[in-house]
């Protein structure tokens, strides 16, 4: 609109979608900066967050016993502008990788996998010094010859600096999670069951396309005092719980709390609902 003010970063503009290549791109060019300040060979990346930031790579979401077998790896040579991905899930791979820089899974949590990634960074890091930011027991044995450092040291300051196209990514994965609520606002009333809310929850985020659910959508009562509600073991009320076949009630004071994942970056979303009432003159001065 005329006159409208547009947030800027450095001068740039932050556009209304964000150019996911040209942010990979931007990152790979900070990451090497910080490889060349520091005097570093390379980086090696497992945590699936740094791995997703550092190579755009999409990966199926875990449970913590499961993720750390299955996850991708990421190595970042000095002077190469892109990453080299070890992944189980080629087909989440962002299509500009180069296919030399695509390889198939290597486990550093297993013995063989661990010596199939030493490997590997022995190759494209012959020598100098290593940021890593985990060292599972098998790797360890397979690189006790390199001199390694903690990838914080890189990792940090690159992700304090915000890019346009990451400030864009942030805003896209709320105003997702505000339109799938906007979905499950008219169903609130009296004898909906919390598990309905969630699944038209869910199927809206699906219909918007690539997102993720970050936390079981939480449709929570609350006590109408604190000497009524649930207490525990540190005096505290319990935490809000996820979605059950609870059917909401006339009057029902509820905590709502969704999360979504999209490109990396995360959403929130807070209210406190009244079902079928209108909130009364107390509860408009809470």
């Amino acid at each position: 609109m005329p006159g409208q003010m547009v947030p800027t970063v450095d001068g740039r503009p932050i556009p209304e979608f964000p150019d996911l290549a040209r942010m990979r791109r931007e990152r790979m060019a900070r990451l090497q900066e910080q490889l060349s300040a520091q005097g570093l060979a390379g980086l090696v990346l497992l945590q699936p967050s740094a791995v997703s930031y550092a190579s755009g790579a999409h990966f199926p979401a875990g449970d913590s016993g499961r993720a750390a077998l299955f996850r991708p790896v990421v190595v970042v040579a000095a002077g190469d502008p892109s990453p080299h991905v070890f992944t189980p899930y080629p087909e989440g791979a962002p299509p500009d990788l180069p296919a030399d820089h695509l390889h198939g899974p290597a486990f550093p949590d297993l013995a063989q996998g661990a010596s199939v990634l030493a490997s590997a960074v022995a190759e494209l890091v012959p020598a100098g010094r290593v940021a890593i930011d985990e060292v599972p027991y098998p790797l360890v044995a397979v690189l006790g010859g390199r001199e390694l450092v903690p990838a914080s040291s890189v990792m940090v300051p690159v992700k304090l600096r915000k890019t346009v196209d990451e400030l864009a990514c942030i805003r896209h994965a709320q105003r997702l999670n505000e339109l799938a609520m906007c979905d499950v606002m008219p169903l609130l009333r009296p004898g909906v069951s919390q598990s309905e809310l969630t699944a038209v929850f869910l199927d809206r985020l699906y219909e918007l396309g690539d997102v993720s659910n970050g936390i079981d959508p939480i449709w929570q009562p609350m006590p109408p005092s604190v000497a009524a509600g649930p207490w525990t073991v540190h005096g505290d009320i319990a935490f809000p719980t996820g979605s059950t076949g609870h059917v909401l009630r006339y009057g029902d004071v509820i905590w709502c709390d969704t999360g979504i994942h999209w490109e990396g970056y995360a959403s929130d979303f807070g209210r406190t609902w009244i079902i079928g009432a209108p909130p009364t003159p107390r509860q408009q001065a809470q």
